[in-house]
């Protein structure tokens, strides 16, 4: 599924979103979602980026992507969890296309509450001036995947995007294993 859904690109940060799975639709992705997050399966992170790239590679080397970014987590969630799913998917993608996944480029600046309860108004609430780019450097006219596990409104995919965007980002493509 490749797709330009104006909620994801309202703000202009976005070129493009790239994912495999509807989260709604797919019982099977809701399921392998849940143990990625919450049951310490972070290898399927690693084998869905694969899946990713395999469906991806083409466009990918065509719309010439410099960088991986996975969406950060806070350290508290980090700690809680024990890893970064979307870390993981970047791996499964670094390992199918050769592309730097670079992880400390952006930041959580602030704790922010799970989105999994929240409407549209309160996830832009939660999540705003959640982020930063402390590698400005490394973004500086570079072509971005941003990756994250699951986008549903695009709140924190947006947020992070026009983080990079300031930061000098070229462009800025969103992959997700699901849309919600």
């Amino acid at each position: 599924m490749f797709s330009f859904n104006n909620d994801f690109r309202e703000k202009g940060f976005i070129s493009g979103v790239f994912s495999l799975y509807n989260f709604k639709e797919d019982s099977v992705a809701r399921n392998i979602m849940h143990n990625l997050k919450y049951n310490s399966k972070f290898k399927i992170g690693f084998f869905l980026g694969n899946e990713f790239a395999s469906h991806y590679r083409n466009i990918l080397s065509q719309i010439n992507i410099d960088l991986i970014i996975p969406v950060p987590l806070n350290k508290i969630k980090k700690y809680e969890r024990g890893y970064n799913q979307s870390y993981y998917i970047a791996l499964g993608i670094k390992e199918m296309t050769a592309l730097p996944v670079n992880p400390s480029v952006l930041k959580r600046s602030r704790f922010t509450p799970s989105q999994t309860k929240l409407n549209r108004e309160e996830r832009l609430k939660n999540i705003a001036g959640a982020f930063r780019v402390v590698k400005p450097a490394a973004v500086k006219n570079k072509n971005v995947l941003l990756i994250d596990d699951v986008i549903t409104t695009g709140a924190t995919i947006n947020e992070c995007a026009g983080c990079l965007k300031s930061a000098g980002a070229k462009s800025i493509y969103a992959g997700a294993i699901s849309l919600a």
